[in-house]
């Protein structure tokens, strides 16, 4: 099996095979960019989406062994984390909220609405209508995303840490907390608990 894995702006090729245990695979860097610092990254399709510093990078990654950048755009914050789903991306942009970057055209990534959430915002995940914010000591934050040039936040959990990530899935949202994962039921969005 070959596994391709794009972290922190370089691109690993890993070689396993399944009768090898985990600390024998071979890890080998097979292309790295000049983008930097890379917060987060995210593959969709041929295109890698990088969080590096106050800009959200493109990269055409058809061949991963040539990563091309295609564009970009800087952001007013801090690009922490992203979640693409269908033509847009949703930035995570620390101290300025959740930013709504629509990327239909790579070559020219563009912003057409945001959130300004209280306090930071560390993570993001799009689940249907709906982003879900790691708002850092603001908990949890639900932002209605189906006008995507005027997202509303809807809800919100004010967790007891300070919330850096979010994962959904299904009816539940995982969030990593300063003090442990916390899981939230979220099918009433407006009313996470």
């Amino acid at each position: 099996m070959r596994y391709m894995i794009l972290l922190s702006a370089c691109v690993m090729s890993l070689s396993a095979s399944p009768a090898l245990a985990v600390d024998s695979w071979n890890v080998e860097l097979v292309a790295q960019t000049l983008v930097w610092p890379a917060h987060d990254a995210l593959i969709a399709e041929n295109r890698a989406y990088l969080c590096a510093g106050s800009y959200l990078v493109v990269l055409d990654v058809a061949d991963p062994r040539h990563p091309v950048e295609m564009g970009r755009i800087r952001t007013p914050g801090i690009a922490w984390r992203i979640h693409v789903s269908g033509s847009y991306a949703y930035v995570a942009d620390y101290e300025a909220g959740l930013r709504v970057i629509d990327i239909s055209t790579s070559s020219s990534p563009k912003e057409v609405g945001f959130c300004d959430t209280p306090g930071t915002s560390w993570g993001v995940h799009v689940s249907g209508s709906y982003a879900y914010v790691a708002g850092g000591r603001s908990g949890l934050r639900v932002i209605d995303i189906s006008t995507p040039a005027s997202p509303e936040e809807v809800g919100f959990y004010d967790t007891p840490g300070d919330a850096y990530g979010v994962h959904v899935s299904g009816s539940y949202a995982y969030v990593a907390d300063g003090e442990g994962l916390r899981v939230m039921d979220i099918s009433t969005p407006s009313n996470p608990e």
